[in-house]
């Protein structure tokens, strides 16, 4: 079992990488609500004039675009996975579940949460 200071630090350190996340998400993506009140997310469109379509551009800018709009996408996807790790090693701490393995019940290495402060699982269970 990890000792409190080191608990209250790795819990810092995910608040911090939180923030983080949830505004570098922000910086990529914009949300809009749908008429369900669920968040639905657009991505800004690229050195669109006005009335302009995407579609009128030069084949090589619309590939480039479209290749923006895919990294894009890819890098939210990414950062959102890490947020949602995050967002339940805050709540496994909340719930004193913190460090501890989800597949043995044993603790987490201390040097392994250290690395990673949202690991799930000891390095035997890690997938």
């Amino acid at each position: 079992m990890i000792d409190r200071e080191l608990r209250n630090k790795l819990e810092q350190h995910l608040e911090d990488e939180h923030r983080r996340l949830t505004d570098e998400i922000t910086a990529i993506q914009e949300a809009k609500m749908t008429d369900g009140g669920v968040p639905a997310v657009s991505y800004p469109r690229f050195e669109e004039g006005e009335g302009e379509s995407v579609t009128h551009m030069p084949a090589d800018e619309e590939a480039d675009e479209s290749e923006e709009y895919a990294v894009r996408q890819e890098t939210a996807r990414v950062l959102n996975e890490r947020r949602d790790e995050v967002i339940a090693a805050l709540h496994r701490i909340e719930q004193g579940t913190y460090g501890i393995c989800k597949t043995c019940g044993k603790p987490i290495d201390a040097a392994r949460l250290g690395a990673n402060p949202a690991a799930e699982f000891d390095i035997e269970h890690t997938e």
